[in-house]
This record gives C-alpha cells, sequence and structure tokens, in this order.
C-alpha cells in the first residue's frame, strides 16, 4: 500500500494506457495551472493596454488603438519590432521557437519536452508584440504556455514520456477554453491539431483539464463568451447556394494566407534575425496606417462586425491589410499568433459576403453579422486544419444550434477549397515544413507512444557477475527469477534466461570451490540501458540502432559515461513488445 501512494508507484501506473484516474489528476494540475497562466498572460498586456491607450466613451478600451495619431500607428508596431529584434538577437536559433508550431515539433521530436527558456521567451514576446500593436493573437501564445507548463510538471516529476504527451495535449485543451470561454472546442482542437488521436486513456483528462482553465477564467472574467454575438437564424433555404459561395471565397483567403507564410518563411529563414522583424515591423506600421483597425488582438473590431457596425469598405480594406501583414509577419518569424487573426480575417469577410448578399437578395440572405460569425469558423478551419473545432467554437459562441447546419456547410466547403482544391497545409505544419520537420506519425507508432515502458517491464530478475561460484548459485535459488543479467562490475553485459542456464549452474552444486565465466559458457544476448520515461515506441527504436532484443530499465545515469547500475528496476523484451502491439492491433 505504501508503494502505491509513492511517486514511484505512481509513474508506473502512468505507464499504462488506462491509467484513467492518475491520468486525470495530473489534467486537473494542469487546466488549474494553465487557467492561471493564461490570465497571467492576458493582464501582462491589458493592464498597460489600459494605462497608456486613450479612454474610449469613458471607458477604459484595451483596443482602441484606432484613436492614436497617424505617426503612432506606424512608429508603434516598427519599435516593438525592433525591441523583439534586440531581445531575438541575443538568443540561439532554437531558444527563439514558440507558438502552436514549436509544440508540435517537441511533441514529435522530444516527446513533449517543452524547454522552460521558451516558456518565458513566449509570456515576454507574445506581451509585447500585443502591447505594440502588432497584428497578433493571445491564443497561440497561451497554447505554448499551457502546454510548456503542463510538460514541466511531467519533466519535474519525471513521468512517463507517454503522460507527458497526454499533459501536453491538456495544456493545449485548457488554454483554448481559458481565452475563448469554449471548453469542448478547446478538447477537440487538442485532439484535432496536437495529439492527432482519440483515445479514452487521453480524452477523459483533456475534458477535465479544459472545464478546469474554463473555470478559472470565469472567476475573472465571468460567464461571457470572447464574443457579444447576437442571436442568429438562417432566414431561407434558398441562402444555401450562397452560403457555399461563402465558403469558396473564405477558403480562397485561407488559402492566401498559408502560401503566403510558407513562401515568406521560406525565402527570410536565413535572414539576419533584427533584419527579418525590422521588416515585419514596417510593413505592420505601413498596413496601421491604411487600416489601424489590424492593430493589437482585434476583438473590438470582431464584435462591432458582429453586431453590423462596420461599412463594407473598411470591412474589405480590413480583411486584405489585416490577410497580407500577418501572414507575412509570421512567415518572417515575428511571436505574433495565428489563431486570433484568422478570426478577425474571417469576420470581416464574412460580413462583406453578407453586406453584399443582402443588397443581391434582400428578402433572401441573414444580416451581416450572420455571416461573420461563419466566416469565423470557417477561416479558422480551414487555416489551422481544424474544422471540428471551428464548429464546435461556433456553437459554444453563439449559444445557438441554429448555427450546426449553416456552419458545417461554410466550415467544410471552406477546407475543400483550401485542403483538398489547393492542397495547402495546415499553417502550423507549412512552419515545421520550412524548418524540415515532418509531423507524422503511423497508427502503430501512435499506439507504441500511448503506453510506457513499466506496462511491460518483467521485475523478477537475477543480477549475477560474469565470473559465478557456488556462493551465488545458493542467492540465486533464493531469489527463483526467470532471467538473469549478466555483469560485470554493475555493468550489465547481456540476459540470458534462467533454464537455459540451468546445466551450466547445475556444476557449481555442491562444488562451491569451483567457478565458471558465464559470458564464454551461456547464450547470452546483449542489452542496451533504457530511461524508465521511455515509451514502448522508444524502447524499440533503441533496439533496432543497438541491434539487441533486451533493454534494461535504470535511473538515468548522472554521469553519461559512468556504466555502473546500482539499480535496474527490471527488463523488457523486442518480443514483448511486439505482443503487446499484437494484442491492440488484432
Amino acid at each position: 500500500m505504501r508503494n502505491y501512494f509513492s511517486l514511484h508507484g505512481f509513474r508506473k501506473r502512468l505507464a499504462s494506457a488506462d491509467s484513467l484516474f492518475s491520468l486525470s489528476a495530473l489534467g486537473l494540475v494542469s487546466g488549474l495551472g494553465t487557467g492561471l497562466i493564461v490570465l497571467a498572460f492576458r493582464l501582462s498586456f491589458e493592464l498597460p493596454q489600459k494605462a497608456l491607450l486613450p479612454a474610449l466613451d469613458g471607458d477604459n478600451n484595451v483596443e482602441n488603438y484606432e484613436a492614436l495619431s497617424h505617426a503612432s500607428h506606424f512608429l508603434l508596431p516598427l519599435a516593438g519590432a525592433l525591441l523583439l529584434g534586440f531581445l531575438f538577437h541575443f538568443l540561439k536559433p532554437e531558444e527563439r521557437r514558440v507558438g502552436v508550431a514549436h509544440v508540435l515539433e517537441r511533441l514529435n521530436q522530444f516527446h513533449g519536452y517543452l524547454p522552460i527558456k521558451n516558456f518565458v521567451i513566449q509570456f515576454v514576446s507574445g506581451s509585447i508584440a500585443i502591447i505594440f500593436g502588432h497584428s497578433a493573437g493571445r491564443e497561440g501564445a497561451a497554447i505554448h504556455l499551457g502546454s510548456a507548463f503542463s510538460s514541466i510538471i511531467g519533466q519535474r516529476l519525471a513521468l512517463p514520456n507517454n503522460s507527458i504527451r497526454t499533459l501536453v495535449g491538456c495544456g493545449t485543451a485548457a488554454a483554448i477554453s481559458a481565452s475563448f470561454n469554449t471548453p469542448i472546442a478547446g478538447v477537440i482542437f487538442a485532439v484535432e491539431v496536437v495529439l492527432l488521436e482519440y483515445t479514452m486513456s487521453s480524452i477523459i483528462p483533456l475534458i477535465v483539464a479544459s472545464v478546469t482553465g474554463a473555470l478559472v477564467t470565469r472567476a475573472i472574467y465571468g460567464h461571457e463568451p470572447a464574443f457579444a454575438v447576437p442571436d442568429f437564424t438562417l432566414s431561407n433555404f434558398h441562402e444555401v447556394p450562397y452560403l457555399i459561395a461563402t465558403g469558396v471565397i473564405v477558403g480562397g483567403l485561407a488559402t492566401l494566407f498559408s502560401k503566403n507564410v510558407y513562401f515568406v518563411a521560406q525565402r527570410s529563414q536565413h535572414w539576419n534575425v533584427m533584419t527579418r522583424f525590422a521588416l515585419a515591423g514596417l510593413i505592420a506600421g505601413a498596413g496601421a496606417i491604411i487600416a489601424p483597425q489590424i492593430m493589437g488582438i482585434g476583438y473590438d473590431t470582431v464584435n462591432q462586425t458582429l453586431l453590423g457596425q462596420v461599412p463594407l469598405a473598411l470591412l474589405v480594406l480590413i480583411t486584405l491589410v489585416k490577410l497580407s501583414v500577418t501572414s507575412t509577419a509570421v512567415g518572417l518569424g515575428l511571436p505574433t499568433g495565428i489563431i486570433g487573426p484568422t478570426l478577425v480575417i474571417g469576420a470581416t469577410a464574412g460580413a462583406s459576403i453578407g453586406i453584399i448578399g443582402l443588397s443581391l437578395i434582400p428578402n433572401e440572405a441573414s444580416n451581416s453579422g450572420y455571416y461573420a460569425m461563419l466566416g469565423m469558423g470557417a477561416m479558422m478551419g480551414a487555416t489551422l486544419r481544424a474544422p471540428l473545432a471551428a464548429l464546435m467554437a461556433l456553437i459554444e459562441l453563439t449559444a445557438n444550434t441554429q448555427i450546426i447546419l449553416p456552419g458545417m456547410l461554410v466550415i467544410v466547403v471552406a477546407n475543400l477549397i483550401c485542403n483538398g482544391f489547393f492542397r495547402s497545409q495546415s499553417i502550423f505544419h507549412s512552419l515545421l515544413a520550412v524548418q524540415g520537420i515532418t509531423h507524422t506519425a503511423s497508427p502503430l507508432e501512435q499506439l507504441l507512444d500511448r503506453v510506457g515502458i513499466y506496462s511491460i517491464i518483467e521485475t523478477n530478475i537475477a543480477r549475477l557477475p560474469n565470473v559465478v561460484s557456488g556462493q551465488n548459485l545458493s542467492m540465486l535459488k533464493n531469489q527463483n527469477a526467470p532471467l538473469l543479467i549478466i555483469e560485470q562490475d554493475q555493468q550489465p553485459l547481456g540476459v540470458c534466461e534462467f533454464h537455459h542456464a540451468e546445466t551450466v549452474l547445475a556444476q557449481l552444486d555442491g562444488n562451491p570451490q569451483l567457478s565458471i565465466n558465464l559470458i564464454n559458457s551461456l547464450p547470452i544476448q546483449l542489452i542496451k540501458p533504457m530511461s524508465p520515461q521511455a515509451t514502448l515506441r522508444e524502447a524499440l527504436l533503441i533496439m533496432d540502432q543497438e541491434q539487441v532484443n533486451w533493454v534494461f530499465v535504470s535511473p538515468p545515469q548522472k554521469n553519461p559515461t559512468d556504466l555502473n547500475y546500482k539499480k535496474i528496476y527490471g527488463v523488457v523484451s523486442r518480443q514483448a513488445v511486439v505482443d503487446y502491439y499484437s494484442r491492440h492491433v488484432n
């Protein structure tokens, strides 16, 4: 019982693919911590905005960049970009990586181990970008911060890598939930974009984390969703062709956004960071002079658009300038975030289409706010390649089931145009592709990554020195172990099954003076060390790389050159891994 409640026992339970209670407890911690971090991040830029930006109608409007002078519209983003360029100049290339693409990279190549330094850089740089009026979003930064916090918990507790993967998903779900007050969309986004899998062992912890994150932010910001959404309904089924046209247009805009990000990132990847950021600042400043509504997160513009308070010409202008400025800045590597800007672009584009529709078919089309909401979902779903998350966000933001049918139609058409017709990748995968990083894993690899090595470990082992005598034999009989690890000075040399060694060891019985060299006398199979945090996929990779069929599980050595292993938890064979996935695939 004492071992059950120990940290070592907790780690062993997490190695199983079915450790729902343990993973749910971690999801609770992840959701609570992520919610608090998202709150801190929001306050880090909202408080300076309230203090520095002009008040609107007697209240402090945290996004009232429109009230600034033309000179401020140009100089503020430029100054912010130069400040970020100065800070990033002193960082190593791997330390400059932030945002959702960085989370996917670490999850795919480093088992979800997110560095704390990148966490700090994301917090500071994301806040600076928003304060200085760049066309930015808070959600991408929140996902990185929540995922990193959750990952660091797992790293500090030395939890199995399969559970750290789930923790990263929990941080993602809680971040989206806390940002938009949309807990279901947070869960689906984590499954659809980050984890790329749906299993019972992961979905329950994600739900726990998402609900907890939403409760934390609701305690401060209340129960209202991120946007002021009027009650919308589909006016007439004759409007369906126009909805399809809306999906086609928004899908085309999503394609332009993704293609421009990839083009700029590919062309500028070898440029000096100060040059890239300075150019991004100049472009953002020029765009802000043309349409100051693009500055900051832009959710004030979204709310005005949903209420039908923005004229058509300005909506078109905001759409084109926001798309150009944001996609170029993201391609140049500025830590601005992507999710928020896609919502603004989708809202203004959708509202533009709605106003045109009302002028063409005044008795058939719905109001512009309805199309703005549909445009938000379509742009987000197509750009991020997350149609289900976008649809669920629409439902939760509007609290209106009447939007399901038109929302599904517009989002599906936009995804078909962007991802099907134009073959455009997810924006995050495009950024990873520029770095030469692929983000694919076969179903078999995903299965083996969900399970820790402790789930199939054989702990009933005996450790014998290479040269044994009758004294060792009496100890071996007391242990009754089916597997023998042959070692020299606590350095494992190989493994042998006991029944293969019985005949040789029987020679020592009753002859205490005799000694035998086991390496020369037994069919020994080579064995290599393995971290107790490893997954079955990692174990199989080590076996393939080292050309062995066995690994022994031992605490990581403080000194990598030290080959003396005082403690060995057990061994795992290639056959045990094969048997595991055979049972679960068939």
